[in-house]
């Protein structure tokens, strides 16, 4: 099965089958559950070097992240639960961060498990008898998403897709053909090799063997060194895209208008001075506060929360700084797609009319451009200053903003006047 979330392109599968077994073991799994997809480890272990992890899928997993896979990498124990429809839900074991398959579920894996209510709750006892007998505290690992939250009370509500968007995609994790006889094949080529080897250098010298031998190493190295710039061009491409998503400057300026709009001027006697955003923490806003007339050093406590925090106080006592989390916040993504071509030709005609137009108009926006560079491979950035003295200028400017994709916003800092705010907007343009 696969779960989809809004604004994420890859799916990730879940319920997938998990094995442990040798070689021939699993191939013999693959060839009676047609399930010719998923994810190998290698484990080698003092006694056994030959054993291998997989989790298998069919091919409608093609191109998918294995989640239960990405779990058991960052979690060491976790218990996590999502209802998918009306009667069927998804279980999730983690046990030493490894799937859990601690109950015997024909044709499943216990620890990766998708039915209904009722063959869900006996997995998670099982789950929790045995945690509990290891000593492992439970109270403290149990997590279920929000449609979930109704029928398991007793666990922590969490929000699947906030959950899941902080894992790391680590990329032995991503589902793919799994070709059974290509180990063996890799053995006979390695053979092959060693016996031509064999073969060869009974007809030269040792002179020319060392020859041939350096000249196959400096191919090897050659190859090595080609994949591994593929590898690097290829991430580095790949991590300006998810900036690009992530940061992209029109829906920052709107997902900040929205937090904005929740902040009120003062709070229990405390009067906001500043407040500052990061686009590395899209629902967090810290904000310096000024003590009034009414404001206490205990009202500090609750000054800008829905529970008591202490937050930090200066040594003066009228001024200190909260972090104000707003996870409800829904964030908006930028869904455009820059193509390589776009980002390693010159400058475009639509950035230059950005530039034109910030420079053009500089009694409404203070821009500067700044540290223009060319990376190896041929991507142009510069980072930007611009700043404002009225919101209403900072929603002109999102308006703006969406009309170019290669534009990101890195940081806002606003500073409370009279009767507005001034705002300081950092970021870089790819050209």
């Amino acid at each position: 099965m696969l779960l989809k979330f809004a604004g994420i392109k890859k799916y990730y599968a879940i319920g997938m089958r998990w094995a442990l077994d040798e070689r021939k073991g699993i191939e013999a799994i693959q060839l009676s559950t047609g399930l010719d997809y998923g994810i190998m480890l290698n484990i080698r272990e003092k006694l056994n070097y030959k054993l291998r992890l997989v989790a298998l899928a069919d091919d409608t997993h093609k191109n998918s992240w294995c989640l239960s896979g990405l779990l058991a990498a960052q979690y060491k124990n976790l218990i996590l639960v999502h209802r998918i429809s009306n009667t069927t839900y998804w279980v999730c074991v983690i046990k030493n961060h490894t799937v859990w398959a601690g109950v015997d579920v024909p044709k499943a894996t216990a620890g990766d498990f998708v039915h209904g209510l009722s063959a869900i709750s006996d997995v998670i006892e099982g789950a929790k008898a045995e945690f509990s007998a290891d000593g492992i505290d439970v109270r403290g690992i149990q997590f279920c998403s929000e449609t979930a939250s109704a029928d398991f009370p007793d666990f922590q509500s969490v929000d699947l897709f906030d959950f899941i968007a902080k894992l790391k995609k680590d990329r032995k994790y991503f589902i793919r053909y799994l070709e059974p006889s290509k180990i063996l094949l890799q053995k006979m080529i390695v053979l092959v090799i060693v016996v031509a080897g064999a073969l060869y250098a009974l007809y030269y010298v040792h002179e020319q063997r060392l020859v041939t031998r350096l000249l196959h190493q400096q191919q090897l190295e050659a190859e090595r060194q080609r994949a591994l710039e593929i590898q690097q061009r290829y991430d580095y491409f790949k991590r300006i895209q998810i900036d690009l998503h992530d940061k992209a400057a029109g829906p920052v300026i709107h997902n900040v208008m929205s937090i904005l709009k929740q902040i009120p001027p003062q709070s229990a006697g405390w009067d906001l001075v500043s407040a500052s955003y990061s686009s590395q923490s899209p629902t967090a806003m810290t904000l310096t506060l000024k003590r009034s007339e009414y404001g206490t050093l205990n009202s500090f406590l609750n000054a800008y929360s829905a529970s008591p925090s202490d937050g930090v106080i200066d040594s003066n006592n009228n001024t200190g700084t909260k972090t104000l989390s707003l996870n409800a916040i829904a964030l908006e993504k930028s869904d455009a797609n820059v193509s390589e071509d776009e980002l390693t030709s010159k400058i475009t005609h639509q950035t230059y009319r950005l530039i034109s137009y910030m420079q053009l108009n500089a009694s409404t926006f203070g821009f500067q451009l700044k540290d223009k560079v060319k990376s190896r491979y041929d991507v142009t950035s510069s980072k930007f200053t611009v700043t404002g003295d009225k919101l209403w200028k900072l929603v002109q400017l999102e308006m703006l903003f969406r009309r170019f994709s290669t534009v990101i916003i890195s940081s806002i800092k606003f500073t409370v006047s009279a009767y507005d705010m001034s705002w300081v907007i950092e970021g870089e343009i790819y050209a």
